[in-house]
């Protein structure tokens, strides 16, 4: 689970995190080749305009994701090149999913660095894999693209400030679940801030919060 390891555990469950089994993320996400025949998708249907994760915690989700389309962007130019060189790459990218289109929140100042690590690693990891496929280099400058990690309380922000509506193709992620009996005040008022003047807001899940906004 990427660097999720590196956070302490006890601020994880204190803040309703838990574990997520990432195959479970792969299979979603290469879901819809199947619906085309084996990798026979246009690359111009693998490409997305945003996906977000509102509770990104430190990217699990974000860089798993994108590792799945990355791989799935690759087998569609697998079958392109057919193992020759082709030329004309270099006046257009063949590359059409960015990291940059990956967006995220996160309350924890360390997991946000992590989280941005992470797509760092993973879009260099997958430039080597695609360069091996079109036989020639591409420009990669490593942390020139923006990973965009947004350190912040998901709930007492506008998410449009992080990325406008209209743009958001997915949203993903697992929200923190904390039982009504088991908030701190913080996350007590963080209810209260979602749900004004809810009859018996109070007895919610936090995890509400999330569907809420």
């Amino acid at each position: 689970m990427y660097a999720q390891a590196a956070i302490k555990p006890n601020t994880l469950l204190r803040n309703g995190a838990y574990g997520i089994v990432m195959r479970g993320v792969q299979k979603c996400t290469c879901a819809g080749a199947s619906l085309r025949g084996r990798y026979s998708a246009p690359l111009c249907c693998i490409k997305l305009d945003t996906a977000t994760d509102p509770a990104c915690g430190s990217g699990n989700f974000l860089t798993e994701t994108y590792i799945s389309i990355r791989r799935l962007e690759n087998k569609v130019l697998a079958e392109l090149q057919k193992g020759q060189i082709r030329f004309g790459f270099e006046e257009a990218n063949p590359i059409q999913v960015s990291i940059a289109q990956f967006y995220g929140i996160e309350i924890n100042d360390f997991a946000v660095t992590v989280a941005k690590t992470a797509l760092w690693i993973a879009e260099s990891q997958m430039m080597k894999e695609t360069e091996a496929i079109v036989l020639m280099q591409l420009d990669f400058l490593p942390l020139k693209t923006n990973a965009s990690i947004i350190e912040s309380n998901a709930l007492q922000i506008n998410w449009e400030d992080v990325v406008p509506k209209m743009s958001v193709n997915y949203i993903m992620g697992n929200p923190p679940f904390v039982g009504a009996r088991m908030m701190n005040k913080v996350q007590k008022d963080d209810i209260a801030l979602v749900f004004p003047g809810w009859k018996n807001a109070g007895n919610l899940d936090y995890v509400c919060c999330w569907y809420k906004k």
